[in-house]
């Protein structure tokens, strides 16, 4: 029998002001958020790119490829609206595979306008969903590669739940490797509604990067914009179809378990006003609230802000976040810039079959660490340095599961330390 154990383990969540001054939302690349609970967002970088099935290997409905030019900033959320997100504001969670940290999914896209109606009634922001040209943007980061990883097959593995990896069910966000803006899950998890109408390719799009609801080349047997976009592919999808140029069409009122979506917004001209003077003003660090502060450790230039175990099932979390710390705090200082912080979000998993080698007489012992790390600049908020990090060892090992539990810690914190060297 095999039993399986996860444990999400927060170390060092950065906790943002809210109702910040707006000067510091002028930079792109600064994260906030608008509200205790609310999704947290950064700031995108206006530019231009090339929109579309760049290698000429993807569906005609990615087509005709297209310079876009986006001349503002704006927001987005970095990872895709949750279940605890979601609940907060609706009051009930419609997935289908529950989770607090998994995406919201099982909705529509005019569910997903109730949800930003909602939220714009608490904070007083208007929030909107991405247009696709935004997302696109935003999913490629700069890149002009099938996936903001790279151009192989495998590189998804990295980035992305799909069909391979998933296990047929969303995962908690942010566990694969951001793409460079920052942003988590834009390949697979959940498929992202945008806010344009679905047409058989790029015709007489916006190349401003406004929302595409130009309705002459849809057949007049479909209702106008009763289809909307969906992007990004999910957990259901081949890496085929999780490409950055990947799209496809629903109706807007349909509601899948492989649905889900990200807020964004507009700066308001406050921001913008504060990003053309290149004003660089920069929240400070709240302390967290003494509930959920669970371990506190600091040593030199690294230091553990807060623990926070959001699910356990193993009395022996605060054991594991302890060594896990405390293994970072001594060989990875003198690798972090003064005045710096690690975000380090981790998930814990150990499984065991009790004798799987051809005499049964040694037990096998699995455990594994995955998750991802940001290095941050206190003063700045700056982004320094991200990364993904998967380790695990699995061998017949006499010593048991504690022995096999030092090794992959020690894996792990050394291929954090291994990443900090290399500035990823």
């Amino acid at each position: 029998m095999v039993v399986k154990r996860f444990l999400v383990l927060a170390a060092m969540m950065m906790v943002l002001a809210t109702n910040a001054d707006a000067s510091s939302r002028g930079q792109p690349g600064t994260t906030f958020k608008d509200c205790p609970g609310c999704p947290e967002m950064v700031v995108i970088p206006a530019g231009s790119f090339r929109m579309g099935d760049l290698k000429g290997e993807g569906n005609s409905w990615e087509k005709p490829v297209h310079k876009v030019s986006i001349s503002k900033l704006f927001a987005v959320g970095i990872y895709e609206v949750t279940q605890r997100e979601w609940l907060a504001v609706m009051g009930s969670n419609p997935s289908q595979f529950k989770g607090h940290h998994n995406p919201v999914e099982n909705i529509s896209w005019n569910d997903a306008q109730d949800f930003m109606k909602q939220l714009t009634s608490k904070t007083g922001l208007k929030y909107r969903l991405l247009s696709e040209a935004e997302w696109e943007y935003s999913a490629r980061a700069g890149t002009n590669m099938k996936y903001h990883c790279g151009d192989d097959i495998g590189c998804p593995e990295s980035v992305a739940w799909h069909s391979g990896n998933s296990s047929r069910s969303t995962h908690p966000v942010g566990q694969k490797k951001a793409n460079s803006f920052g942003l988590y899950d834009m390949h697979g998890n959940v498929g992202e509604w945008v806010d344009d109408c679905f047409f058989s390719g790029y015709q007489g799009a916006p190349t401003d990067g406004r929302a595409n609801f130009n309705s002459r080349n849809v057949s007049s047997s479909w209702p106008v914009c009763k289809n909307r976009v969906i992007r990004g592919g999910s957990w259901r999808d081949t890496p085929s179809n999780i490409r950055s140029a990947s799209r496809r069409g629903n109706d807007k009122n349909d509601r899948y378990s492989n649905y889900g979506f990200r807020i964004a917004r507009d700066l308001n001209d406050s921001e913008l006003k504060a990003s053309n003077s290149n004003q660089s003003k920069k929240f400070a660090l709240p302390t967290p609230p003494k509930s959920e502060q669970r371990s506190k450790t600091q040593s030199g230039k690294y230091f553990v802000e807060r623990v926070q175990v959001t699910k356990s099932t193993d009395v022996k979390s605060d054991t594991i976040v302890k060594r896990v710390t405390d293994a970072l705090t001594k060989r990875a200082k003198k690798h972090l810039p003064d005045k710096s912080t690690v975000v380090l979000l981790v998930h814990i998993g150990r499984m065991r079959t009790p004798s799987t080698d051809r005499n049964k007489s040694v037990k096998i012992y699995m455990s594994q660490l995955s998750g991802s790390f940001r290095l941050v600049d206190k003063a700045s908020k700056t982004i320094l340095a991200q990364s993904s990090i998967d380790a695990a060892y699995r061998e017949p090992h006499v010593g048991g599961a504690g022995d096999v539990e030092n090794m992959v810690i020690n894996r792990f914190v050394t291929l954090v330390v291994r990443k900090l060297k290399q500035g990823n």
